[in-house]
């Protein structure tokens, strides 16, 4: 049975990879300088640090994925998250780090 390939090229599939977990979040928590939010199964994926202007990704669920399965680099997947949050959020100005390597 042949498996059907898709035609999306790489940049495509990181974009839907993390429209799917940046947009189906939840914000949870709030505090003075700090967004955090979750998905559906309450687990954490980001939170938004308005005082160090950064967003902290899950190293799990989204930062290793673009080490491993996009062999992207540290650098590389700053600039792509940064770039496509400043276009798809609208949240200028943040610099992509992330929290929870295993």
């Amino acid at each position: 049975m042949k498996t059907k390939k898709s035609n999306l090229s790489k940049d495509d599939k990181m974009s839907k990879f993390l429209y799917d977990n940046i947009n189906n979040t939840t914000m949870v928590m709030t505090c003075d300088y700090i967004q955090s939010y979750s998905n559906s199964k309450d687990e954490w994926v980001f939170h938004l640090n308005y005082k160090d202007n950064k967003i902290i990704l899950s190293y799990n669920k989204i930062w290793l994925v673009f080490e491993l399965k996009y062999k992207l680099s540290y650098t590389q997947i700053q600039a792509f998250v940064g770039n496509w949050i400043e276009k798809n959020c609208g949240w200028k100005g943040f610099t992509p780090h992330h929290l929870g390597q295993s």
